[in-house]
């Protein structure tokens, strides 16, 4: 299945020559290896995993953490929070010889990380995983899968996806449900083809469909009918966003062409949009979703990957070797515009002193 893609072009800005905002300030980094995944779900609880086994709680905001799963050795890629004490995370790990196990490894808590329960899942290497309720969730894999389990993760059993060439070549990068009947998955290879599948009977039949030329790492929800997908490229085109207002049946490409991949989408406010851009260690805001984006620079420019809004005033960022950032909402003080772009100006007059009347160069 084929879908209509429009292209057009998006407006994007970043601040002018002598102004300089610092959204963003750098925390000691809890960990020297890269982290691929952030989720706080309010100002002072937070989880982050990565890669070699990381997986890490803080209670205090970000000042300390401690490392869940201590047996865990492989790749965390992502993780689900239902509760402090319900979390799900998945390890995959790559075979190290012809005949040594490769698959994902699902682990469950009920006690907040003091014990585990762990499936494995054979063969497999899963990178996403959504829980819509406490029984109902998501797996999207490396080789074209998706898997469900209906009993809180004691079993997975994978769901059709369709017909289309060469599904196993094609990694899925995120699962999201706008509702337990409609949700997306989002997938695609470098200089092919981006692809979404769409489902609207809760997850057991999905419908894929040829969307764009690069892959698609994120996909979010702004109604049921509005919905954006974020697809990357780090060669000429740069980065761009594929936009629906019909729920998924047409979709228009909105290019950037600034270089990096837009891993995924998290919104601070309602109308507050950002997206961190991967290697090219900048992120992309927009108060408009999406219809124009201003680039922000971070500290050190360091790659990252994912973020978190818990609420308007706290945000975390993760990144390249334990990068941790923390949003400053000293930007959101009482009656400042943060997103105004104001230039400085130099300003004379002549005659100066002047008498009646007086010319302003600035």
């Amino acid at each position: 299945m084929f879908s209509a893609v429009t292209v057009i072009f998006l407006l994007v800005s970043g601040p002018l020559r002598g102004q300089h905002i610092n959204y963003w300030n750098e925390l000691p980094s809890p960990t020297p290896h890269t982290l691929s995944s952030v989720h706080f779900i309010d100002s002072l609880n937070g989880w982050i995993s990565g890669q070699n086994g990381v997986f890490m709680r803080t209670t205090n905001g970000g000042i300390s953490w401690t490392q869940l799963l201590s047996g865990a050795t492989g790749e965390i890629p992502d993780f689900a929070i239902h509760s402090p004490l319900s979390i799900r995370a998945i390890e995959f790990r790559y075979p190290l010889t012809d005949t040594s196990w490769f698959g994902t490894m699902v682990h469950h808590s009920s006690d907040g990380g003091s014990s585990w329960t762990t499936v494995r899942y054979d063969s497999s290497l899963f990178r996403s995983i959504t829980f819509i309720d406490t029984l109902t969730g998501f797996m999207g894999g490396s080789y074209g899968a998706i898997a469900k389990t209906t009993d809180g993760g004691t079993t997975w059993r994978e769901v059709n996806i369709g017909s289309f060439a060469n599904l196993e070549r094609w990694p899925i990068y995120k699962v999201r449900f706008y509702s337990p009947t409609f949700g997306m998955a989002v997938a695609g290879q470098l200089d092919v083809f981006g692809i979404v599948w769409r489902t609207t009977d809760g997850g057991e039949q999905w419908t894929a469909s040829k969307i764009s030329a690069d892959p698609l790492f994120d996909v979010i929800f702004i109604d049921s009918l509005h919905i954006l997908a974020a697809m990357g490229d780090l060669e000429s085109t740069g980065a761009g966003f594929l936009r629906t207002l019909d729920g998924g049946e047409t979709w228009t490409f909105e290019n950037t062409t600034i270089w990096g991949e837009p891993n995924t989408f998290a919104y601070r406010t309602p109308t507050d949009c950002w997206v961190p851009m991967g290697t090219a260690g900048i992120c992309l805001r927009s108060s408009n979703n999406g219809l124009e984006w201003k680039t922000i620079s971070l500290p050190r420019q360091v790659p990252v990957y994912d973020i978190s809004f818990p609420n308007e005033r706290t945000g975390y960022m993760i990144g390249h070797r334990g990068a941790l950032f923390k949003f400053n909402s000293s930007v959101l003080s009482a009656g400042r515009n943060d997103d105004a772009v104001i230039p400085r100006t130099s300003v004379q007059a002549f005659p100066n002193p002047f008498n009646g009347a007086t010319t302003f160069v600035y």
